[in-house]
């Protein structure tokens, strides 16, 4: 159902804990990393290997934003409500995702980790619709584990789960505006699975939504498959580039819209 929904897809080939990579970037830190349940709660520093390579990142302020979201799913269309909270608390973060149609349910998304001038390091990551489903990414081991089944995955720098992608996207356009034909690829990791997405940069462009028109900058996923879903996002300037439109298109035909209706 909606962005949280639409954001699931294949994941990259699962390793078993403790398997070394050829040619893998960093090594498992030594000391063990801590969830926090709250972003004041970090305290651990992000170890040297999870940063290394990426370009500098700066994540934009704290902010609530409210969305319409409209889709279809099969021959059914519906109609849903979407809220982005995002609280920056100094090297700390944390976002939720939450979509709710009337007598279809909610969903929510949430990621909480820490913050550098790289940008957005996730620790957790949680999916909950009828059920709780929970991502870890433990520095300690360089695993991404999942409570949805046994599979790990390899962690490497710069990743981020379903959620996190967007704001990492906003903080990377705030640390350097983009160019048209522009491609970032990071590792993206979902509720059971973890995969490489690539965005590209179509250009500024105007879109306009219930909350008004206004530029903002038109990225898309580049589609590796043919059952890959395709994911388009407007990010605004104005807003330090948090999103102000999303669409997706999934190959069964279902898809979804989701527009920026109030911002602070």
């Amino acid at each position: 159902m909606a962005l949280a929904a639409a954001l699931m897809g294949p994941g990259w080939p699962g390793v078993q804990a403790g398997t070394p990579e050829p040619g893998q970037v960093g090594r498992p830190a030594p000391a063990q990393v801590s969830v926090p349940d709250r972003p004041d709660a970090v305290t651990s520093q992000l170890p040297e290997w999870r940063t290394r390579g990426l370009p500098a990142a700066l994540p934009p302020d704290s902010a609530r934003l409210l969305y319409d979201v409209t889709g279809q799913s099969g021959r059914a269309r519906y109609q849903a409500s979407g809220a982005l909270v995002w609280d920056r608390r100094g090297s700390a973060y944390d976002a939720q995702m939450r979509i709710s149609a009337f007598l279809v349910g909610s969903r929510t998304q949430r990621s909480s980790g820490r913050l550098d001038s790289t940008g957005l390091h996730p620790d957790q990551f949680v999916d909950t619709s009828r059920r709780e489903r929970e991502v870890r990414f433990d520095s300690a081991s360089a695993r991404i584990t999942y409570s949805e089944n046994a599979r790990q995955d390899v962690l490497l720098p710069g990743a981020q789960d379903r959620l996190s992608v967007l704001l990492q996207l906003a903080s990377l356009l705030n640390a350097r505006p983009p160019v048209q034909g522009q491609r970032f690829q990071m590792q993206v990791v979902g509720a059971s699975d973890a995969e490489a997405w690539e965005f590209e940069v179509v250009g500024l462009e105007q879109p306009t939504v219930p909350a008004g028109r206004m530029p903002a900058w038109h990225l898309q996923r580049v589609a590796r498959h043919p059952n890959d879903t395709r994911l388009s996002v407007w990010l605004a300037p104005q807003l330090q580039h948090l999103p102000v439109r999303l669409s997706l298109r999934h190959a069964n035909g279902d898809q979804v819209e989701q527009s920026l209706r109030r911002h602070p």
